[in-house]
């Protein structure tokens, strides 16, 4: 071979030899669950059981009066403490260099916030968005890149144009989220619906082939 391919140490794909093996197949292996220390206290995280379900309320009242419970904590109540977001890694770029977008980390979930970001030219300038009607449509809060064909959604959606600008809408949308707001959000895409632009669409041809 004229040019041989130089594999790097680590490279993607390549095989690593293991070294942890030895010390968990005699059992000397050390996990969270061996740890016993005076006064230890034990975290359970409470998940969802429904992919992308909104949180409507969380009842703690029966958990708080249980016996040996010390507390019980939601996202609400960590935002209320002002315990802030988990960090992230403000020192990844992008592949043009510029720095990467922080994306916001709460300890524990709250609300959800729903992102249409768009880079602003010419193409999304002519966008159809249903991606934005999906979410609206599914009650959530949502912050989006301006668009032309979405301004008469600006009194229920968060136009946002650069990270900084996002970062911050996405924290006042998850602040002013509400039953009341969710309730609205899902009646303004209700005239968008499949099922609404399907009856339209079955309109336009009756019309036609009548015609």
């Amino acid at each position: 071979m004229a040019n041989p391919v130089t594999v790097e140490k680590f490279g993607v794909g390549q095989s690593v030899r293991r070294i942890e093996d030895p010390r968990l197949l005699q059992g000397f292996g050390r996990y969270a669950d061996d740890v016993n220390l005076p006064h230890q206290a034990y975290a359970v995280v409470v998940r969802s059981p429904h992919a992308h379900a909104a949180i409507r309320a969380i009842d703690t009242a029966a958990a708080r009066a249980a016996a040996g419970v010390l507390g019980v904590f939601t996202g609400a109540d960590l935002a209320a403490d002002g315990l802030g977001d988990l960090p992230t890694d403000k020192t990844r770029k992008r592949r043009d260099g510029a720095p990467a977008f922080a994306t916001p980390r709460p300890l524990l979930a709250r609300a959800r916030v729903c992102l249409v970001p768009y880079r602003v030219n010419a193409f999304t300038d002519t966008l159809v968005p249903v991606k934005l009607l999906e979410y609206l449509a599914a009650g959530r809060p949502v912050v989006s890149t301006p668009m032309r064909a979405a301004e008469g959604l600006a009194d229920i959606v968060s136009f946002a144009d650069g990270a900084e600008a996002f970062a911050h809408a996405v924290r006042e949308a998850d602040r002013g989220d509400s039953p009341e707001e969710r309730r609205r959000r899902v009646e303004r895409a209700r005239p968008y619906s499949w099922e609404r632009r399907i009856d339209e669409l079955e309109a336009a041809i009756e019309e036609a082939a009548n015609g």
